[in-house]
């Protein structure tokens, strides 16, 4: 099931990405976001165990996905994917016009995730990551 993220997920979802990324967002970050309204996302679950999930801001004009995370014991399934999908969609509804994404300039496998949906590299910011890491500035027109 894919359904929208609610509060009591943040915990599980801020844990993942501390583990998984030195630079993600932190659990003060995904609160204030998610209490402000500014923070989006959906999840996929099974039984009520999140397996993956997606977030993003949609501004008047624009969207941001912020991240894309499938836990390591539900990858290979196409759930990134589907919450890619299901968020394009949700932010189509809101007559967003153009969505953009950072990705790390090494990470081919979301490289080719992205483009599969139309995402294009339209920038590169130097030394974006905290481990040095370039990243590719996407963008996708709806």
């Amino acid at each position: 099931m894919i359904r929208k993220i609610c509060a009591s997920d943040l915990q599980k979802m801020s844990t993942a990405l501390d583990l998984d990324f030195a630079d993600g967002w932190n659990l003060k970050m995904l609160t204030e976001g998610f209490n402000g309204g500014s923070l989006k996302g959906l999840v996929k679950e099974d039984g009520g165990e999140i397996l993956a999930f997606i977030t993003y801001m949609a501004t008047v004009d624009s969207a941001d996905i912020l991240d894309v995370y499938v836990f390591e014991n539900s990858r290979g399934k196409g759930y990134a994917k589907q919450l890619i999908n299901g968020a394009l969609q949700e932010i189509k509804k809101q007559n967003i016009k153009r969505v953009f994404l950072e990705v790390k300039e090494s990470n081919v496998p979301a490289i080719s995730l992205y483009s599969g949906f139309g995402f294009e590299t339209i920038s590169v910011r130097k030394k974006y990551y905290a481990d040095g890491a370039n990243a590719l500035v996407q963008v996708k027109e709806l």
